[in-house]
């Protein structure tokens, strides 16, 4: 089963990265976390249920609960793809 990886930014919750694994949790945090390094600031690695994947919904991270939540609008997020290519909503 494929499971979904998101890194973000440790201080602000802005999801900078989005990584979809099917082995390992430990080997794909690695992944994420090395292709994160060149980032600026801090990154932190959060696994995600693909149930909690919503389409046309944004995202970013609470990092007082190191949850997934959903923006509202006008705030920056990202929404998720459920094909090919993702996008960045503001």
């Amino acid at each position: 089963m494929t499971k979904t990886f998101v890194v973000f930014d440790a201080g602000s919750g802005r999801i900078v990265s989005v990584h979809h694994h099917a082995g390992d949790a430990a080997q794909a945090q690695r992944r994420a976390k090395l292709l994160a390094r060149d980032k600026k600031g801090p990154t932190d690695v959060l696994e995600v249920a693909a149930g909690q994947l919503k389409r046309g919904v944004s995202y970013n991270i609470d990092t007082a609960q190191r949850k997934l939540r959903e923006v509202a609008k006008g705030e920056m997020g990202v929404s998720f793809a459920f094909g090919a290519t993702g996008s960045t909503a503001r």
